[in-house]
């Protein structure tokens, strides 16, 4: 089992911070995202968890709730003010490519009682994050924002 790098990240910009408390996160990768938001210049505002979107799970068919990692206002090169909400993750768990294709995980090569009831959990946790992701951008389409997946890959963790 994988132990994750966790704790309590300090905000050094607290103007900059939209919440109450210091986000916890939950990966080295939560972290640095965390630090980027809270020293780039170009972070106008953030937040962790802030934002509540319904999703519905098409496996056990009920509505849950999705609350992405961050929502970050960012100021591009040409000046224009863009609202994101971010989900940070390790590339190996990016259901979708460079493209927006969803790629899923491929069943593995031989069939053994582990490998495959490893194969079953990355599936089911790969169909909930296609489910919750197609929510989240749907929920920024309606309020003219952008959807953005972090991974390890987009802040040169690998």
């Amino acid at each position: 089992m994988t132990k994750y790098h966790q704790g309590i990240y300090k905000v050094v910009n607290r103007a900059k911070y939209m919440g109450n408390d210091n986000p916890i996160y939950k990966s080295s990768i939560e972290k640095r995202a965390f630090y980027y938001f809270d020293h780039n210049q170009n972070v106008m505002r953030w937040g962790y968890e802030l934002m509540k979107v319904p999703y519905f799970f098409t496996v056990d068919q009920k509505w849950h709730n999705y609350y992405p990692d961050a929502y970050v206002e960012l100021r591009s090169s040409n000046g224009e003010l863009k609202n994101l909400l971010v989900e940070i993750k390790p590339q190996s768990q990016n259901v979708w490519d460079s493209i927006g294709n969803i790629v899923l995980p491929k069943p593995p090569k031989r069939k053994t009682a582990k490998s495959w009831n490893n194969y079953q959990k990355r599936l089911l946790e790969a169909t909930k994050n296609v489910c919750k992701w197609e929510a989240a951008k749907k929920y920024c389409i309606e309020r003219g924002w952008e959807f953005k997946i972090v991974t390890d890959q987009n802040l040169g963790m690998k």
